[in-house]
């Protein structure tokens, strides 16, 4: 292939570092479950970090970021109805993903990028779960919609309850053991 073996096990330590993998003696690399716990305190960063996000993209958002915000949705929209699971969590992470670049805060941008690992295998098992993502999509129209007026509070109020469903579908309103 090509691949040094420095560059394989460099790129394997950062993935051990972002807590993706776990290096395990005799068997290698393996991917990392998140445990109840991790996931805890994944939302409960979430729920600090994306409304800040999402309040500074209302400021200094374009037009077009805008109106691919609205193609994330309509995609997330048609691979809800169509029943897609990896196009439900592509759609979503691009969705979110761009609320970040749009923030046009670098640190808020690579922490947010760094979170966006974590999260995916997170979406995937909630948005397969009955209902879930049917009450994402209103979730995210919600936020789009007030995006869209130019209201920074109510983004960042309709990002928070989105966090909210989503860790309550995750973890079923169980606290981290």
């Amino acid at each position: 292939m090509g691949i040094s073996r420095t560059s394989v096990r460099e790129v394997l330590r950062q993935l051990e570092a972002e807590e993706l993998i776990r290096v395990e003696p005799r068997r290698g690399p393996v991917v990392a479950a998140i445990t109840a716990e991790a996931a805890a305190d994944i939302y409960e960063f979430r729920s600090i970090l994306e409304p800040a996000a999402v309040r500074l993209f209302v400021q200094r958002r374009s037009p077009a970021e805008l109106r691919e915000l609205g193609r994330h949705l309509d995609a997330f929209r048609n691979a809800v109805a169509e029943g897609r699971l990896d196009a439900m969590v592509e759609s979503m992470a691009e969705f979110h993903a761009l609320i970040f670049r749009g923030s046009r805060n670098r640190e808020l941008l690579a922490i947010g990028q760094r979170l966006q690992a974590r999260i995916s295998a997170l979406r995937r098992s909630t948005l397969s779960l009955p209902g879930r993502a049917l009450r994402a999509l209103q979730e995210m129209q919600a936020i789009l919609d007030a995006i869209t007026a130019g209201d920074a509070e109510a983004a960042a109020a309709a990002v928070e309850r989105h966090i909210a469903s989503a860790r309550e579908a995750a973890l079923g309103g169980r606290a981290a053991a």
